[in-house]
């Protein structure tokens, strides 16, 4: 502090003699940047502390003094703070954590990867609804997430096919002669369990708002599976048929493939692709399912 002083009063008493050529003169002594102004009619002595950053801001100055007349006049400022914690509130805890993304309810459309059976694309969907999450944080920003759910999905064939087990492997045939398919479609019910490593984009600014990336596997649990057709017989009776899934030959246990990006709580989009296939090995036709749709997390 005594060389802190003694600088002080060393330019002030000093400047005066360069007055024919006013300028500003900067002293960096340790943490502190003193700066000797001129101004005509008096000389102006300011402290400022430095940051963290190194840089030096007036919000900061902590000292100022002015020489005028022969007569020192000085200022000193309060540059410390105190921080008093106070309890974070919920929504502030909610943006400090890693939120997962899994509970929703979601909507898509089926499609087979394969070109071996034509779907009808506007009818064949698939319903989400997962009830349960759970997530291991790695970081704030990305994180494990696991949970369970429940999906509906329908296959709508689009020609007059069906599948039928023949000599125990399941096969698509055309309907009978002067049979006309209404409907002809496979359903299958399961139950999810998903394995998915997710990834948020926050700013420094705006963190309830951002954007996120997941992707993973999921299993599924095929409790119930059936294909069902309807159709008007000749002698122009409707009538419904329906095969249990088992005896197709549908495979009970499945993994899927799938990513999905969104914003936030609001909605995301998703894709899932099956590569075990739809049928068990050589007991039906080689069928890979691929599902687009939305999300919406609650």
């Amino acid at each position: 502090m005594k060389k802190l002083a003694f600088i002080l009063l060393t330019a002030v008493f000093t400047f005066p003699l360069f007055a024919n050529n006013p300028s500003d003169t900067t002293i960096v002594i340790e943490n502190r940047k003193i700066q000797v102004i001129d101004e005509e009619n008096r000389l102006r002595v300011r402290v400022f502390e430095r940051t963290e950053e190194n840089d030096y801001v007036e919000q900061q100055l902590v000292f100022e003094g002015h020489y005028r007349d022969g007569v020192v006049h000085e200022r000193r400022h309060i540059s410390r703070t105190v921080s008093i914690p106070v309890p974070a509130t919920q929504r502030a805890r909610r943006e400090r954590r890693f939120d997962p993304h899994w509970t929703g309810i979601g909507f898509g459309f089926n499609h087979f990867a394969s070109d071996d059976v034509s779907l009808n694309a506007m009818r064949s969907m698939e319903f989400t609804w997962n009830i349960h999450e759970r997530a291991v944080p790695f970081s704030r920003n990305f994180g494990l997430v696991s949970g369970v759910g429940l999906t509906w999905n329908r296959f709508h064939l689009s020609d007059n096919v069906h599948f039928v087990r023949v000599d125990g492997v399941t096969v698509v045939r055309p309907a009978d002669e002067g049979v006309d398919f209404t409907r002809t479609r496979l359903g299958i019910n399961s139950i999810t369990v998903p394995v998915l490593f997710e990834w948020q984009i926050r700013t420094q600014h705006n963190r309830r708002n951002y954007l996120y990336f997941s992707a993973g596997a999921v299993g599924n649990w095929n409790y119930m599976s059936r294909a069902k057709v309807r159709f008007d017989n000749p002698q122009g009776q409707r009538r419904n048929e329906t095969t249990r899934g088992r005896d197709l030959n549908v495979r009970p246990l499945t993994v899927d493939f799938m990513a999905q990006v969104g914003i936030s709580n609001w909605g995301a989009i998703y894709a899932k692709y099956r590569p075990l296939g739809l049928f068990e090995n050589d007991r039906g036709p080689a069928i890979n399912p691929v599902s687009l749709g939305i999300m919406l997390h609650l």
